[in-house]
């Protein structure tokens, strides 16, 4: 889903959620190799994790995981999901409510 103001949605999860709920956001880093070439392009809004998570206001950071670290045509198995980000095209975190 594209969304058009990060910020409200963030907001608008937070709202709908119980204490203790999560959820998951997924995209591509900007700062990583696939995001860096994607902007070239101006296919979409990037978002880096460090733009990302001061966003999630009333959240805690539960996990970071982090995947795709070769350019996609050089891929050819399943590319591995490690912890953390700052390696990986495509970063997933999830947050978890906490007031």
């Amino acid at each position: 889903m594209l969304l058009g103001d990060v910020e409200k949605a963030f907001k608008e999860a937070h709202k709908v959620l119980k204490r203790g709920g999560s959820i998951i956001i997924g995209f591509i880093d900007k700062k990583s190799p696939l995001g860096i070439d994607y902007l070239k392009h101006k296919e979409a809004t990037f978002y880096s994790v460090n733009e990302v998570i001061p966003l999630l206001k009333g959240f805690r950071i539960a996990s970071v995981l982090q995947t795709i670290f070769k350019p996609l045509n050089k891929i050819d198995s399943i590319e591995p999901v490690i912890e953390g980000y700052g390696k990986g095209s495509f970063v997933a975190i999830k947050a978890v409510k906490e007031k």
